[in-house]
Formats: C-alpha cells, sequence, structure tokens
C-alpha cells in the first residue's frame, strides 16, 4: 500500500474536488438562473405597451399620414377654396355695383343734358340775334317750345321716376342724400321755369 495515498488524503482531495464540482455548478446554476430572470424581464418588457414603441410602428405612421393629408388635408383646402369663392363672389358683386351705379349716373346726366339742351333751344329761339332775317322762324321757334314743353312732360317725368328710384336702391346713404339733392334742385329749377 504504499503507491496509494493514505485514505484521509485522498478523501479530502476527493472532497475538495468534489466541492470545487459544487462551486461550479452552483455557479452555473445561478447564471442560468440569472439569464431566465434577465430573458423574462426583457420578454415582459417587449409585451407591456409602449407609446414610443407604437408610435414608430409603420402602420401607425401610415395611418397618421393618412389622417392628416387625407382628412385634415382635405378639409383645410375645401375651407379655403370655399373663402376664395366667397371673395370672388364678392368681388363681383363690388364690380356689379358700381356698373349699375355708373349706368345710373350716366342715364343721370343724359336726361340733364337732355333737359338743358332743349331749354337752350328755347332761349335761343328768343333772341333777338338768332336768324333774324328767316321768314322760318317764328315756326322753328314753335317746334323748339313744343319738344321743350314734351320734352319736360312724359319723358322727363318717366325718366325723373326711373332716376330716382335708382338713386334710392344703389346707393349709400350719404352719397343717395346728396344725389337727391341736386337732383331735386334741377327739378325745382325745371319747374320753376315752366311756370
Amino acid at each position: 500500500m504504499s503507491g496509494q495515498p493514505p485514505i484521509n488524503e485522498q478523501t479530502t482531495q476527493d472532497n475538495e474536488e468534489i466541492k470545487v464540482l459544487v462551486r461550479e455548478a452552483v455557479n452555473e446554476l445561478l447564471r442560468d438562473h440569472l439569464k431566465r430572470e434577465l430573458l423574462e424581464g426583457v420578454r415582459s418588457g417587449e409585451n407591456r405597451f409602449s407609446l414610443a414603441k407604437f408610435a414608430g410602428h409603420p402602420a401607425f405612421l401610415l395611418f397618421v399620414g393618412f389622417i392628416l393629408t387625407g382628412i385634415i388635408g382635405t378639409l383645410v383646402t375645401s375651407r379655403w377654396q370655399r373663402n376664395e369663392w366667397d371673395r370672388q363672389q364678392a368681388r363681383l358683386i363690388q364690380i356689379r355695383r358700381i356698373e349699375q351705379k355708373e349706368k345710373i349716373m350716366e342715364g343721370l346726366t343724359q336726361a340733364i343734358a337732355d333737359s338743358n339742351e332743349t331749354e337752350q333751344n328755347v332761349l335761343i329761339a328768343f333772341s333777338k340775334y338768332w336768324r333774324p332775317q328767316d321768314p322760318r322762324r317764328e315756326e322753328i321757334t314753335r317746334e323748339r317750345l313744343e319738344a321743350w314743353r314734351e320734352q319736360g312732360g312724359r319723358s322727363w317725368r318717366i325718366a325723373t321716376e326711373l332716376i330716382w328710384n335708382k338713386l334710392n336702391f344703389y346707393f349709400i346713404e350719404q352719397s343717395r342724400n346728396e344725389l337727391l339733392n341736386v337732383f331735386n334742385r334741377v327739378q325745382n329749377r325745371r319747374a320753376s321755369q315752366l311756370k
């Protein structure tokens, strides 16, 4: 028995090796257990709802892009187009009103010019310097006087009534009052001349 180590030594040595192996096994088991716990923690973190992860998903980004461009963009565009159409219609109405006012002013000017022209023709006809030697002088004077009366009769009344109504309808209060005052002065002057 001389070649074999004593039993006590071998047993201690075996015990030491077993202890080392047990320690390594325990360490290995602890490492495996820690790995499993970490893996479970990561997996459970993946299973939890994450707003950042959800917001970064391509399908969510596609959906948000569709809402922004498809729905909100359409609403904004249609509102802008409606406002632009309303603005254009208001401008067209303004242009038409201006054109109407110009026509009324032309009509008023024409009526007054016609009235003044017939009055001047009558006044010229009574001038001693107008056609002094013309044998038709009396006849032309009567024609001009008759034209003045006719122009001051039915045609003048129709023209003044139309102009009066148009002034009341198409002009705002301040402009309308000024125009009506001028028009009344013309009518009063004309009425005083006919008496």
